[in-house]
């Protein structure tokens, strides 16, 4: 079945459909997925303006035309950036989640992370993405990382214990369909801490969660109020299987690329299942 759609970029120039009345509109939306990634921020006020104008037209654009089928409605989405209630909904759902504090008081991050007896790693709490490319991953805490006062005071962020890791999980939820992708992160000196550091050159393997493990991440995806999400865990040496976070707006292409994955056949499925 072939049905046609619309791509609306906020770093492109795009003709929008009606706002101001949504019924005079000729083209009809039955469906939609807000799937805005992280975007480097333009340096001059103006294109800072123009992107930020863009974007809340697409966010009207959403709100108005009272979707059918919404994929990750946008309030969902803006909660789920949230990881620290995303840690809470992951221990509400059973599912085993790091030691973490978030906050930028200096003696208490010394204290926690002089607790954690394995070490401890840093992320921060939003993404950050520039022009030139610099991207933030996770990181190990050096021993000298916390001398400063004034340097963990001046941005607060998430620490969390090291946990050693067997494999990683990419466990891609499209509605109640899950596709999950061992890691092999511990095979490559670059991606032991982060996968991300050099995804492009690991081996997957695709699997199958526990179905316990099923039954946690579907009634996570249900209380956070998304349809789609991209959940990352690690799986230790013992087999414990570790919840990090959930991406709503996650990738899988690449995964796609590796493994008879068909997330993308899933995602089409999924938007056009009321046009049946």
């Amino acid at each position: 079945m072939c049905a046609p759609y619309l791509v609306v970029d906020p770093l492109e120039t795009v003709l929008l459909p009606d706002l101001v009345h949504p019924e005079s509109c000729v083209r009809r939306f039955t469906s939609i997925w807000d799937r805005l990634k992280p975007i480097a921020v333009p340096r001059s006020n103006r294109g800072q303006y123009i992107l930020r104008e863009r974007i809340a037209a697409v966010r009207s654009l959403q709100l108005s035309l009272e979707q059918e089928r919404v994929m990750n409605p946008p309030p969902a989405t803006e909660a789920t950036r949230s990881k620290v209630f995303q840690l809470r909904i992951a221990r509400k759902a059973g599912l085993d989640t790091p030691r973490t504090y978030v906050g930028n008081d200096a003696e208490t991050v010394r204290q926690f992370v002089a607790s954690c007896n394995r070490g401890a790693v840093a992320k921060s709490l939003t993404w950050f993405f520039d022009a030139t490319g610099k991207f933030t991953f996770t990181n190990v805490l050096a021993p000298n990382a916390l001398k400063s006062d004034a340097s963990i005071a001046c941005c607060p962020m998430i620490y969390q214990e090291y946990i050693p890791k067997s494999f990683e999980l990419r466990v891609t939820c499209v509605g109640r369909r899950i596709f999950a992708a061992k890691i092999l992160s511990q095979d490559n000196a670059r991606t032991v801490v982060d996968w991300r550091r050099d995804q492009f050159n690991l081996n997957y393997e695709a699997t199958t969660l526990p179905e316990k493990v099923e039954r946690k991440v579907i009634r996570v995806l249900k209380e956070l109020g998304l349809h789609f999400g991209a959940f990352d865990f690690i799986v230790t040496p013992e087999g414990r299987c570790v919840f990090l976070e959930v991406n709503s707006s996650g990738n899988w292409l690449w995964l796609e690329d590796r493994l008879p994955l068909p997330i993308s056949n899933a995602i089409a499925d999924w938007l056009c299942a009321h046009r049946e």
